[in-house]
C-alpha cells in the first residue's frame, strides 16, 4: 500500500513538472515562430471586428464627422489603443533594455531655438492616447522621457496630467491626473481625478461623484491655484422633449454641469448645470436626424439615452479671485461668466463671449470657434479686466471643403466687462499653418498653457503636436509624438522634483563569461535629480563615474572584472541620492545561437531578470554600505529547458517498472487460480462486485437524468 501511495504521489509531482515545461516550451515555439504570432495576432482582430460591428457608439462625443463621402472629420475617440505592427514598434516608440515592459511614445523635435534660454524653465507634461501605448508621460527639452506612469494607472488613458498645488503645499508639489474609463450606462466617458505626491505615491482617494452626481467627466479637472479646492465637469443625462427639434419625445440631452470640490472634505461648494439657465436654441450643433443632413452643420447625438443630444459641451472652467467662474461652451461657441455662491445671484450667468448671445464689441479682427481650455491669465476685479487664454479650434463646419484656409491657433483676448470690449493681444496659429488645414486645424481637443515667464506651450490635441510660442510669437519648440500618430487633451510645461521611492533599474550584459565587453544599462523612472551615475564591480573601491544620458544610460565597463556592479545616483552637488546592485547577466547559448541576445544586449522586451542565465551573486563587502543592494540571485549557466531531460528519464524508468511488476501480478494471479486458492474469494468477490455494479447502473441513470453525462454517451454502457 505504502509503495502505491509513493508511487501516486511521485507521478503526480512528475506530471506537474512535465506540465509546466510544456508550457515554457510552447511559449518559448510561439515566441520563435513569427509567422505563427503574426497569425494569432491576426485571428485576435479578425475576432474583434467581427464583436465590433456589433457595437454602435455610446454616444456622439465632442468631435464632427464629415459627409457619408467624406471621412477626413471623423475623430471620435476610440476606446482602445490601436495595434501596431512590429516594423513600426521602433519608428514611434521608446523602449529600454532596463524596463523592458516601457513602450512611450517617441518625441520628434522638428525646431527648437538655438538659445535655450529662451525656453521656460522645466518639463512638458501630457497624456498621450491612440499612439498604441498610452499613459502620462513627462519628457524635457531635448524629447528625454523622465517619467512613463501607465503603470500608476488602472485605464491607460490620462487627461489633464500636470503639477498642482494640493492643500496649501506649493504649486508644483504634486501632480494631477484624469483617468478616464468609458461606460455605456452614462453614455459618455467619466473620470476618477487623483492626486500624487512628489514621490508619484496617491495622496487621497480618487475624488469622484459627489452628491449624487454622475461621475465626473475628462472635459475639466482643475485644482486651484491653493490646493484647497478643486473644478470638476459632470456631464447629466437629462430627459428632455426634443420634438420641436426633430428629435424624440421622450428623448435626452447631455447636460454640461460642474463642480466645486473642497479637497479636504470632499464636499460640494458650488454646483451649476447649463439647462437652468440656457435653451437649447443657444446651440451651433444639432440632432443627428437622417432626414436634415446638410452636411455642413456640426451634430451630437441623436436624442436617445445613450447618444444623447450633447447641446453644450461644456469642456473648461476656470476662477476669478471675486469667486465667479469663467466657462467654455464649446458648442454654443461662447464663453460666460457664472456669479459664484458669495455673490447675490448665485449661478446667473453675468455675460457672455462670444456664441449667440455674445455681449462684447471685438477691437479688433479676431474670432473664436469650438474653442477649448480657457484660463484667466490676469485680472482687475476693481476695474472689471481681465486677460484670458483660450485654445481657438477655429472651425464650425463638418465638411472638409470649408475648412481650406483655416488654422488653429492660441489666443490671449483682453476684456473690459464694464464696458463690453474685447480684444486680441496675442495670438500663436499653428507652426505648419503653410501646409493646408489638415495640418493645422485641431478638429478636436487642444490646450494653451501661458507660462511664468510669458511663453505659451500649446498641444495640438487631435494633431499630435505641441509648440512652445516665445510671449513675441516665435515658434521656439515644435514636435510631434509616436511617429505622428494620435492625440493629446491637454499639454503643459512645469517644474517638477520626483524623488520615486521605487528604485533605480540597472542590467549589466555580457555576451559570454569569457569576453572582454561589459555593459552597463540604467534608469530611474521618474527621477528627475539624477545627474551622474558612479559604477564598481565586486568589493572593489574602484568607481567610474558616467554623465546621464537621456532616460537609460549605457556606460562601457570593459576594464572591469568581477560578478556584481553597483551604482549610484548623484545629484548636481555630488550627493548619493540613490543605489542599487545586480549580478552580471551572461545569457544562455540557445539564447546566442537563437539571435535572442547579442553582443551587447537582448532583443527588445527581453526579461533579464527571467529565463536565461544570471552570474552568481557575490556578497557585498563593508566598502558598499552606502549602497542599498537590491540583488538579484538565480542559477549560473543553467539553460531553460535543461532539467526536462532528467524528469523524463525518470518517467520512463518508473514506466518500465510498472510494466515489470504487472507482469509479476499477472503470473502469480495464473498460479493461485489454477491451485484454487481463489474459488470462496472468487465468489466473495463476485457478489460484491455484483452490488457495486447495481449502484453504477443507479448513478449512471441519475447523471444522464440531469444532463451531466456527454449526449454521445446517454444510452450506451458506461463505466465509472
Amino acid at each position: 500500500m505504502f509503495y502505491s501511495l509513493g508511487r501516486s504521489l511521485l507521478f503526480l509531482v512528475l506530471c506537474q513538472k512535465l506540465a509546466a515545461a510544456q508550457d515554457s516550451i510552447i511559449n518559448s515555439a510561439l515566441f520563435h515562430d513569427d509567422e505563427l504570432l503574426k497569425a494569432g495576432e491576426e485571428f485576435l482582430r479578425t475576432a474583434a471586428s467581427i464583436q465590433d460591428q456589433d457595437k454602435k457608439p455610446s454616444v456622439e462625443l465632442d468631435f464632427y464627422h464629415g459627409n457619408h463621402a467624406d471621412k477626413d472629420l471623423d475623430m471620435r475617440p476610440s476606446k482602445h489603443e490601436p495595434e501596431i505592427s512590429e516594423e513600426e514598434v521602433d519608428l514611434r516608440f521608446n523602449t529600454f533594455v532596463t524596463e523592458p515592459t516601457f513602450k512611450t511614445p517617441k518625441i520628434t523635435i522638428h525646431n527648437i531655438t538655438e538659445d535655450r534660454s529662451q525656453l521656460a524653465p522645466g518639463y512638458y507634461f501630457y497624456g498621450p492616447y491612440e499612439t498604441g501605448a498610452a499613459g502620462p508621460q513627462v519628457f524635457d527639452q531635448d524629447g528625454q522621457l523622465i517619467y512613463w506612469g501607465a503603470s500608476q494607472t488602472h485605464e491607460p488613458r490620462i487627461k489633464n496630467f500636470l503639477p498642482c498645488s494640493y492643500q496649501g503645499s506649493p504649486p508644483t508639489s504634486h501632480l494631477c491626473w484624469s483617468e478616464v474609463f468609458h461606460d455605456a450606462k452614462y453614455g459618455h466617458e467619466y473620470v476618477t481625478n487623483h492626486v500624487l505626491d512628489n514621490t508619484y505615491t496617491p495622496v487621497h482617494e480618487p475624488y469622484g461623484a459627489i452628491s449624487g452626481w454622475q461621475f465626473p467627466n475628462s472635459h475639466e479637472y482643475n485644482m486651484l491655484p491653493l490646493g484647497t479646492s478643486l473644478i470638476q465637469a459632470v456631464y447629466q443625462i437629462v430627459p428632455w422633449n426634443l420634438s420641436s427639434y426633430n428629435g424624440p419625445e421622450e428623448g435626452f440631452v447631455h447636460d454640461g454641469c460642474f463642480q466645486e470640490i473642497d479637497t479636504v472634505t470632499g464636499a460640494a461648494v458650488f454646483s451649476w448645470c447649463a439647462s437652468d439657465h440656457f435653451s437649447l436654441d443657444s446651440s451651433y450643433v444639432y440632432l443627428d436626424v437622417p432626414s436634415q443632413h446638410n452636411f455642413t452643420e456640426a451634430i451630437a447625438g441623436n436624442g436617445s439615452y445613450k447618444r444623447s443630444w450633447d447641446f453644450i459641451h461644456l469642456n473648461a472652467v476656470d476662477k476669478l479671485e471675486n469667486g465667479n467662474y469663467i466657462v467654455s461652451a464649446r458648442h454654443f461657441n461662447s464663453i460666460f461668466c457664472v456669479a459664484g455662491p458669495s455673490s447675490a445671484e448665485p449661478g446667473k450667468v453675468l455675460w457672455h463671449l462670444g456664441g449667440k448671445a455674445n455681449e462684447f464689441e471685438y477691437l479688433n479682427d479676431f474670432a473664436f470657434s469650438r474653442q477649448h481650455h480657457v484660463r484667466v491669465v490676469s485680472q482687475d476685479s476693481a476695474k472689471g479686466t481681465l486677460s484670458i487664454s483660450l485654445f481657438n479650434n477655429g472651425f464650425n463646419v463638418r465638411n472638409s471643403a470649408l475648412l481650406e484656409g483655416l488654422a488653429s491657433s492660441g489666443q490671449i483676448i483682453r476684456l473690459d466687462t464694464a464696458f463690453k470690449t474685447a480684444e486680441l493681444l496675442h495670438e500663436y496659429i499653428h507652426p505648419d499653418s503653410a501646409a493646408g488645414w489638415r495640418a493645422s486645424v485641431t478638429i478636436a481637443e487642444g490646450s494653451m498653457d501661458v507660462l511664468g515667464n510669458g511663453n505659451a506651450v500649446l498641444g495640438w490635441g487631435s494633431l499630435p503636436t505641441l509648440s512652445e510660442y516665445s510671449k513675441q510669437g516665435d515658434v521656439l519648440f515644435h514636435a510631434s509624438y509616436a511617429g505622428g500618430h494620435g492625440r493629446s487633451y491637454r499639454v503643459f510645461k512645469r517644474e517638477w522634483v520626483g524623488m520615486p521611492t521605487w528604485d533605480a533599474k540597472m542590467v549589466v550584459y555580457k555576451s559570454e563569461r569569457d569576453s572582454e565587453a561589459m555593459w552597463a544599462y540604467v534608469s530611474w523612472n521618474g527621477a528627475t535629480e539624477v545627474k551622474a551615475w558612479r559604477f564598481a564591480v565586486d568589493d572593489k573601491d574602484i568607481w567610474v563615474k558616467v554623465d546621464k544620458s537621456g532616460f537609460e544610460t549605457r556606460a562601457d565597463l570593459r576594464q572591469f572584472s568581477g560578478d556584481v556592479v553597483h551604482v549610484q545616483a548623484l545629484d548636481a552637488q555630488g550627493n548619493v541620492i540613490g543605489a542599487t546592485s545586480t549580478p552580471i547577466f551572461i545569457p544562455a547559448q540557445s539564447s546566442l545561437d537563437a539571435n535572442i541576445c547579442g553582443a551587447d544586449r537582448c532583443i527588445r522586451g527581453f526579461e533579464y531578470n527571467q529565463g536565461d542565465s544570471i552570474a552568481a551573486t557575490v556578497e557585498s563587502s563593508q566598502s558598499f554600505a552606502e549602497v542599498t543592494s537590491t540583488t538579484t540571485t538565480t542559477t549560473m549557466n543553467t539553460d531553460k529547458h535543461s532539467s526536462i531531460l532528467p524528469l523524463l528519464f525518470v518517467l520512463g524508468f518508473l514506466a518500465c517498472i510498472e510494466l515489470v511488476t504487472g507482469w509479476c501480478r499477472s503470473f502469480i494471479r495464473k498460479l493461485w487460480l489454477r491451485s484454487g486458492r481463489l474459488r470462496s474469494g472468487r465468489l466473495r468477490s463476485g457478489r460484491f462486485l455484483a452490488a457495486k455494479e447495481e449502484d453504477r447502473e443507479k448513478a449512471a441513470a441519475e447523471a444522464m437524468g440531469m444532463g451531466l453525462l456527454p449526449l454521445s454517451r446517454r444510452g450506451e454502457g458506461i463505466r465509472i
